[in-house]
């Protein structure tokens, strides 16, 4: 009985943003019971933006570090793909042309995963990323191993593949090293 004296003393316009709020936070509850907020797990990224600080460093990172391809080069920004797709992969200096790497307890990206198929082409990888990169974390997901790395502006990457006996094998020598 006094909440809702309390309740009616609000102004109209409160009590219709308390009836909202209390309509989608038990719209959502009731989502979340029959499992409707999740996406679905087969679901792929097809591409991601990152803002770097120097399109020379991204380069060397993404393309002759981790083996992208550059689809298109502008002054600005760098389109890299796998497999000859537009881009999966796009870098800009947009809005952060020479700034310093990210903090990382600032809003925004921290990190991203991508996953190679194929055993071979990813320990072949593993062996190029380990001889170049100090720092290198093995990382489990779903399933999934691999190793997890910052390029220079601090954004976190994790190069994923199917577990097997030689990417544990491998994993095993990185944290041997």
């Amino acid at each position: 009985m006094v909440a809702m004296a309390r309740f009616r003393r609000l102004g109209l316009q409160r009590r219709i943003m308390l009836y909202v709020t209390l309509g989608l936070a038990t719209m959502f509850a009731v989502l979340a019971l029959v499992g409707l907020d999740a996406i679905d797990q087969a679901t792929d990224l097809g591409h991601i933006h990152l803002q770097v600080s120097d399109l020379g460093k991204a380069a060397a990172f993404y393309h002759h570090l981790l083996g992208f391809d550059i689809m298109m080069s502008l002054p600005t920004a760098l389109f890299m793909a796998a497999g000859g797709y537009h881009h999966h992969l796009g870098v800009n200096t947009w809005h952060s042309l020479h700034a310093p790497p990210r903090d990382q307890e600032a809003l925004g990206l921290r990190a991203f995963a991508f996953q190679i198929p194929d055993e071979a082409n990813w320990l072949a990888l593993a062996k190029r990323v380990q001889e170049a990169v100090r720092g290198l974390e093995k990382v489990e997901r779903d399933g999934r191993l691999g190793i997890g790395l910052k390029d220079e502006d601090g954004i976190g990457v994790e190069v994923l593949t199917p577990a097997s006996e030689k990417v544990q094998n491998a994993l095993a020598a990185l944290a041997a090293a």
